[in-house]
């Protein structure tokens, strides 16, 4: 996380809610590629 005051995401402004929600949406993804991965792995 960048330190207070760097730049302009603020906890209570929107932007920093549609970062959460992209941050946790990208490691939803990045858990499903991961998954898929394992289970391609292991059929090969």
């Amino acid at each position: 996380m960048p330190p207070p005051g760097e730049g302009v995401a603020t906890p209570e402004s929107p932007l920093f809610e549609h970062a959460t929600q992209a941050i946790a949406t990208i490691a939803a993804a990045t858990r499903l590629i991961h998954l898929a991965d394992m289970i391609y792995l292991r059929l090969v």
